[in-house]
């Protein structure tokens, strides 16, 4: 799912990057249900949307435009990153991080979702050995290293791990140095989830 993911969003960037502020706006607003050309031709393109940057991805959330799962506890709104690439933002009630899907179907990202807040939930029961376990990376008390597969489990969205990625240019990287990634754990707290996954993958946890 993660490699499927980022191919999705690496196509949607390829296709539809460079766009102005003007034609994210325009594009979000024609993902409202029956809005018609001609609408957006004479549409307020700020009417309802906001700009929001979490968790390494810097979008445009239309508030107006949101669907409800069945039982009401998740909500989707659709967004677009600065590159063009469509999302489902969905925010659990009464939780303040959302998760960005980028599955084309609400339904579909309520499940990623779902799935996501479990293995949270599982992994920040185990935080004070994660946390521990970094320290011992950064006083290079352990050796170990990190893969690419190490990835697969966490409970971070696809989006965030692209643009963090990205960022420090690790993007190309298929091995990383333990110590390395446990400093990384003092810039972005949520590398303790990598780790986490890293540790039950390999039978610690």
């Amino acid at each position: 799912m993660l490699l499927t993911n980022a191919l999705i969003y690496l196509g949607q960037a390829t296709v539809h990057w460079p766009l102005t502020q003007q034609q994210l706006r325009r594009r979000l607003l024609g993902e409202r249900p029956s809005t018609t050309p001609l609408e957006l031709d004479f549409a307020d393109l700020a009417d309802g949307i906001r700009a929001d940057r979490a968790s390494w991805v810097k979008m445009l959330v239309d508030e107006k435009n949101q669907v409800q799962c069945g039982d009401g506890l998740l909500t989707a709104y659709r967004s677009i990153t600065m590159d063009g690439a469509l999302v489902w933002y969905v925010f659990a009630k009464d939780k303040p991080h959302g998760y960005h899907s980028l599955a084309e179907h609400p339904d579909e990202a309520f499940r990623e979702a779902r799935a996501a807040m479990a293995a949270r939930k599982r992994a920040l029961s185990q935080w004070e050995t994660v946390q521990g376990f970094g320290e011992l990376l950064r006083s290079g008390q352990v050796s170990f290293t990190f893969t690419s597969a190490d990835l697969k489990g966490t409970p971070l969205c696809d989006l965030g791990i692209q643009n963090f990625l990205r960022t420090f240019r690790l993007h190309r990287v298929q091995r990383i140095s333990g110590r390395w990634v446990g400093w990384l754990m003092l810039i972005e707290p949520q590398v303790g989830f990598v780790v986490y996954a890293s540790l039950v993958r390999r039978g610690f946890l």
